[in-house]
C-alpha cells in the first residue's frame, strides 16, 4: 500500500514538474513596453510604499493606471508577464534593466536637485527622489485634468 501511495506521489510530482511550452499571447506586449510597465509598477509601489494617501487622494489605482496608460487588460498583463516569466533568465535581465533604470533615473532628480541648491544633508540621508519627482507628475497632471474640467 505505501508502495502504491510513494509511485503515486512520484509519478503526480514527476509530470506536475514537467515544463510545458508557454503560449505566446494572442496580443504580445512587446518586451521594451513590459520593461517600462514593471518600471511604472516599481515607481507607483514604491509611491503606494512610503505615500499611499498620495495615491488615495488622487483616486489611482497602480494597476488600472497601467492598463489604461499601455491600452491593455489585466488578461493580456497577466498572460504576457507568465510568457516572460517563462524564460527565467529574460525575465531577470528585464528587471535589471527596470533596476538600471531607476537607479539613472535617481542620479538624475537628484543631480537637479542639487543645483538647485535644495539638498543640506547627505544624498545618502535623503528621501529617494523619484518618488517626488512621479508625486510631482501626479499633482501635475491633476492640475492639467482641473484645467480641462
Amino acid at each position: 500500500m505505501k508502495i502504491k501511495h510513494a509511485l503515486f506521489f512520484f509519478s503526480f510530482f514527476f509530470f506536475a514538474c514537467q515544463k510545458e511550452k508557454v503560449k505566446v499571447p494572442e496580443k504580445l506586449i512587446e518586451e521594451e513596453t513590459m520593461v517600462s510597465i514593471f518600471y511604472d509598477l516599481s515607481l507607483l509601489d514604491a509611491i503606494r510604499s512610503n505615500n499611499s494617501i498620495l495615491l488615495e487622494e488622487n483616486k489611482i489605482d497602480p494597476y488600472t493606471y497601467i492598463y489604461k496608460k499601455y491600452k491593455i487588460d489585466s488578461l493580456q498583463f497577466a498572460q504576457n508577464n507568465i510568457y516572460y516569466a517563462y524564460d527565467l533568465k529574460r525575465y531577470k535581465r528585464m528587471y535589471e534593466r527596470v533596476e538600471k533604470r531607476l537607479e539613472e533615473e535617481k542620479k538624475i532628480a537628484d543631480s537637479t536637485v542639487l543645483k538647485a541648491g535644495k539638498i543640506e544633508e547627505p544624498l545618502s540621508t535623503q528621501k529617494d527622489t523619484a518618488q517626488t519627482k512621479i508625486k510631482e507628475g501626479f499633482l501635475k497632471n491633476k492640475e492639467l485634468r482641473k484645467n480641462k474640467d
